[in-house]
């Protein structure tokens, strides 16, 4: 089954595992793993699956539920012979028993739909006693200017904090973001392609003009970082984007610091 990418929902074929956006969703189960260890698993709004076969790695048991059948198509694809069930199914009105999970996540789920209470309502009514509930939605102040027609309703700290307490009794907020590292290799791919569009340029200039307007330091910099220079990548090659721009899931944390400066907050809810 073909599933086009929108912006919205990750296709995991589309993406190398090294792409940043990959990495970014996985990083969160990741997160969860530990949680889910011998125990059993909800992944509401599952998506497109990858997640849900992450966590089966550790968990006793574990169902996907997405209310697209596209999305459930592609998840029996893709993981089908996996231990995963997926189940086409509405989030806010789920057809399990009470306390029949001990573990639910849904993450990049709950601003997408208006009936937030519902859907909280429902994820109390399936974790047993004790259990659960891993959730993660964009910081607003990080988004403040982005208009995202799939989002009905972003949240703040503050906000995102006062909804899950409604349903449960302890919440703890965690931020994701990149590292420092990770936000260093980011700049250099924005430099890299700001060298690319100046050498275009230069390349359109006659070159006595070129050597009476580009200082003879700037045109050394810009030599060495376009031709190689093992002095500074160490292997005498260009520095081309396939050098910075792939991630590793060890360049995004998940922490209870600076919450404010996270692109995604993630909550850890007890029942």
């Amino acid at each position: 089954m073909e599933l086009l990418f929108t912006g919205e929902r990750l296709v995991p074929d589309k993406f190398s595992r090294t792409h940043p956006l990959y990495v970014e969703h996985i990083t969160r189960y990741m997160f969860a793993a530990p949680y889910v260890k011998g125990k059993k698993v909800l992944d509401a709004a599952c998506g497109c699956g990858y997640g849900a076969e992450y966590l089966s790695k550790s968990a006793s048991e574990i169902k996907g539920i997405d209310i697209s059948q596209e999305a459930i198509g592609y998840c029996k694809e893709h993981y089908g012979e996996g231990s995963v069930e997926y189940y086409r199914m509405d989030c806010c009105g789920m057809d399990f028993p009470d306390g029949a999970f001990d573990v639910v996540v849904a993450f990049e789920f709950i601003e997408h739909i208006a009936e937030q209470a519902s859907f909280l309502n429902e994820v109390a009514r399936v974790l047993a006693k004790g259990g659960t509930f891993i959730v993660s939605t964009p910081n607003k102040t990080r988004y403040l200017e982005v208009d995202n027609p799939y989002h009905v309703s972003n949240m703040d700290v503050n906000e995102f904090e006062k909804v899950l307490g409604s349903n449960f009794g302890q919440v703890k907020i965690y931020g994701q973001k990149p590292t420092p590292m990770a936000l260093i290799r980011k700049k250099l791919v924005f430099i890299q392609a700001e060298l690319e569009d100046v050498k275009s340029k230069l390349d359109n200039l006659p070159l006595y003009l070129i050597k009476k307007l580009v200082p003879g330091k700037v045109k050394d910099t810009m030599k060495k970082a376009m031709n190689g220079d093992p002095s500074k990548n160490g292997t005498g090659g260009p520095l081309v984007l396939s050098d910075v721009y792939p991630m590793a899931a060890e360049e995004i944390e998940i922490s209870d610091e600076r919450l404010e400066e996270s692109d995604y907050l993630v909550g850890v809810c007890r029942k």
